[in-house]
Order: structure tokens, then C-alpha cells, then sequence
């Protein structure tokens, strides 16, 4: 059985045989953090990593349920879990990554992966969401709305960012805006600012080895990127 931390809910989430604490001890070996959630968004299990960083209060902490220490970003994995409980059907909507500021450090990553009713385990009736946590400079690949926030960008930079990214040529993309070169400029001192770069030669290899190459062509979702 799994022993409760001190100030922690009791975890529901009882080993029944020897290949479940075997499997346990895989989990908790792993150096990303693992949460299983139920439709409250209430912890049922976390591994070894993920209760450090709970302890850590960092990025993310436990208060009644799981939750993030920043205010965006608590909204955000607020709104996966609340999908992902809403909908228990065989095919559930696809995993969704969140960035988790830190205070003390850049933060984490979490990505979020629904749970059905068709996974046998003593789970099956209450887990409705995996979480899976990865430190920002381990290589996560972020959808772009969650590089925007884990970076503060607004929507324009953003889509600034991501078509600079394509073409490489900050005037034909101001060009292919409508924008001025001044004003493609202060959105790029700005992105320079957040993501602590100063020139495209710094900007560019962070953007593409951090995002989801595929996403480049399509608009961020406006209810997940800062206005």
C-alpha cells in the first residue's frame, strides 16, 4: 500500500500485488514526474519526481487538488483536466501540454493524456488524466501556444515568431503581415527580452528544437496564447 505523505490527501491508489509495487518502483525511478488524477483533479498517485516537485512549490503544488502555482497557467491545466473528465468515451480528446512557470526556476512542462474506461486496471472507475512533468531544459516538444506562455508572448509575437521561423527573413514576414519594419522590430525586442536572446541566430535554434514542427502552419488558439 502506498504510504501517504505528511499533509497530502490519502492516495486511493492501493498496490494489490507484486507486479504492481514492481511497476511501482519503475515509476518512481523515472525522472519525470507522473500524477494520476481524478475528475476533481484530485491526486489519486504521484512517483517519487513528482512528489519532489510538489514539495518543491515551484511550479506546481497541491492545494484540495493539483494545481499550478501560476495563475495562468493554473487556468490552463485547470480547463485539460476539466476536458479531459468531461469526456469518457473510448476515443477522449488528444493529450495537451501546459507550461508551468517557476518562481525560482524556468518552470515544467506538463503534458496532459486523457484516461478512458477501457484500461483494466484498479483505476479504471476513477483515474480521468495522466499527468507526465518534464523540466523546461530537458527536450519537451511544445505545441506553440505553450512556448508563447511559458515565455509571456503575446499572440502577434507569437505569430511573428512562427513565421520568422519559416522563412528566416524578419522584412519579407512584416511584408507578408501588412506590418511595418518598426513595428515587426519592437515585437522582436520584446521576444528577445522574454526569451533572454538578443538576435534571430539565438532566437531561432530555441524556437525549433523547443516546438512541435508541424504546428508552424497553423494559428495559435486564442484562448491559450496571451492577447
Amino acid at each position: 500500500m502506498m504510504t501517504p505523505h505528511e499533509g497530502f490527501p490519502l492516495w486511493r491508489f492501493q498496490m494489490m500485488n507484486h507486479r504492481e509495487f514492481a511497476f511501482e518502483e519503475i515509476l518512481n525511478a523515472l525522472n519525470a514526474g507522473i500524477f494520476l488524477t481524478d475528475d476533481d483533479a484530485g491526486v489519486l498517485y504521484m512517483n517519487a519526481a513528482a512528489k519532489h516537485h510538489v514539495e518543491a512549490r515551484d511550479a506546481i503544488c497541491i492545494v484540495q487538488h493539483l494545481r499550478a502555482v501560476d495563475a495562468a497557467a493554473r487556468c490552463s491545466l485547470h480547463k485539460a483536466l476539466t476536458v479531459f473528465a468531461s469526456d469518457r468515451t473510448e476515443t477522449p480528446s488528444q493529450r495537451r501540454s501546459v507550461a508551468l512557470p517557476g518562481i525560482e526556476t524556468r518552470g515544467l512542462v506538463a503534458t496532459v493524456l486523457p484516461l478512458n474506461g477501457s484500461n483494466d486496471t484498479s483505476l479504471k472507475h476513477e483515474a480521468t488524466a495522466a499527468i507526465f512533468l518534464e523540466r523546461t531544459f530537458e527536450p519537451a516538444h511544445l505545441p506553440c501556444a505553450a512556448f508563447a506562455n511559458l515565455y509571456g508572448l503575446t499572440r502577434a509575437e507569437l505569430r511573428l515568431l512562427m513565421s520568422i521561423s519559416l522563412t528566416h527573413d524578419a522584412e519579407k514576414t512584416a511584408g507578408e503581415f501588412g506590418i511595418k519594419m518598426t513595428t515587426a522590430k519592437t515585437h522582436l525586442s520584446h521576444i528577445y527580452t522574454k526569451t533572454a536572446t538578443s538576435k534571430l541566430a539565438d532566437l531561432l535554434p530555441l524556437f525549433a528544437h523547443s516546438v512541435l514542427r508541424h504546428e508552424l502552419t497553423d494559428e495559435p488558439l486564442d484562448d491559450e496564447v496571451a492577447s
